[in-house]
């Protein structure tokens, strides 16, 4: 006879879904994105997943150095590292635009053909907040939204792309392509991929920064499937170049473009990215 008392329930202790974090690194930046993996294990409590992208001479010492991390690290810490990779029409273009492998994450919808959603960041960011909480605002995206940007900047007066860009760009600012939160399933389904070889013909005498220009060309055009971001999110010294901008924000991640990490003329952003190298 089968007891009628109730079984109890197993319930496993739920397994946090990871930070997908997708990064590029090519020619002598294999450092500086160490550096940046570092820091965004460091301050990270989820699982994180590093889907890393690098040339073919920087594939061997990136997973050596990797594989060195300490054993309670790569217990939260999985990764896999691929040769960059480039459509064959313009391929050489491409890999050559703006700065080498850069236009690697226009292509990550087919190049990651199994993942829904990755958080691209340049290898010249660092984390000074856990990656976690900007990999939550996936959810804030609502049905049509495919990507999350920053604006490139907050002063109307001194922001690039109005003084100076000869294409178009998301209005009013432009926005920033060094960190992007990305809906791989939907940039598949809207057909992302397919804009980039007609946009680069049209515009390739036009475009200054590569790879960004045809993001905020792609956005101008479809607006609506962009989530804007709070500047927090990727805080750069033109924040502070002309006068203090994004205020009210605690910077949370610091992109040093322009080799900020690499030279003293920002004391602040080199001292953070000392002490992230210990």
């Amino acid at each position: 006879a089968s007891s009628s008392a109730p079984t109890p329930e197993v319930t496993a202790s739920p397994r946090r879904e990871p930070v997908k974090l997708a990064m590029v690194t090519c020619g002598d930046h294999l450092n500086i994105t160490l550096v940046s993996l570092k820091s965004a294990v460091a301050f990270s409590k989820a699982p994180l997943h590093l889907l890393l992208f690098a040339s073919d001479a920087s594939i061997q010492p990136l997973r050596e150095q990797l594989l060195r991390w300490p054993a309670e690290v790569l217990e939260r810490v999985s990764f896999e590292v691929h040769p960059v990779r480039f459509p064959e029409e313009k391929g050489d273009k491409w890999k050559k635009l703006f700065q080498p492998c850069a236009s690697q994450r226009l292509f990550l919808p087919s190049v990651l053909p199994e993942e829904d959603a990755v958080l691209y960041v340049d290898a010249d960011v660092i984390f000074v907040h856990p990656p976690e909480d900007l990999w939550s605002l996936f959810g804030a995206m609502n049905d049509s939204q495919l990507a999350a940007l920053v604006p490139e900047s907050e002063d109307y007066a001194t922001n690039w792309y109005r003084r100076f860009a000869r294409h178009p760009f998301f209005e009013p600012l432009g926005v920033n392509s060094g960190v992007m939160l990305m809906n791989l399933t939907r940039m598949r389904a809207f057909g992302w991929e397919s804009l980039m070889g007609p946009l680069l013909t049209k515009y390739e005498r036009n475009i200054s920064w590569g790879d960004q220009d045809l993001i905020n060309i792609v956005f101008h055009d479809h607006p609506g499937k962009l989530l804007v971001l709070s500047c927090k999110w990727n805080f750069r010294t033109d924040h502070c170049m002309y006068g203090p901008n994004c205020l009210g924000a605690t910077a949370a991640l610091l992109h040093g473009n322009r080799n900020v990490f690499q030279t003293s003329k920002e004391p602040a952003f080199r001292a953070v990215y000392l002490a992230m190298q210990q």
